[in-house]
């Protein structure tokens, strides 16, 4: 961090352009929570993680699944993800000095 950095944890951060990734447990009913949202899955992951990417430029959420860390990731899904506030560039970490 650049010699003077402070953060305030009380501030709100935007949500800036980017991905933001969660690894998540598929729950027994084949659900995943991504901020304080359900999204189905399968059923048959139940008791699985996969890897949720939420791209906020194209506003879109993709979850992957890999069986093995020798097998290839598999797209499950994606889907269009409402933003509930605009997403800003990118803020440059001198802002905060």
């Amino acid at each position: 961090m650049p010699e003077g950095f402070t953060f305030d944890p009380s501030w709100e951060l935007p949500i800036t352009r980017g991905r933001i990734h969660f690894i998540r447990l598929v729950n027994e009913k084949g659900y995943i929570t991504i901020l304080n949202e359900e999204f189905y899955i399968n059923k048959t992951l139940s008791y699985e993680y996969v890897w949720a990417i939420l791209n906020t430029r194209k506003k879109e959420l993709s979850v992957y699944y890999q069986a093995a860390p020798e097998t290839p990731k598999q797209l499950i899904r994606t889907e269009s993800y409402k933003l509930r506030e605009p997403v800003k560039n990118r803020i440059s970490i001198k802002e905060f000095c």
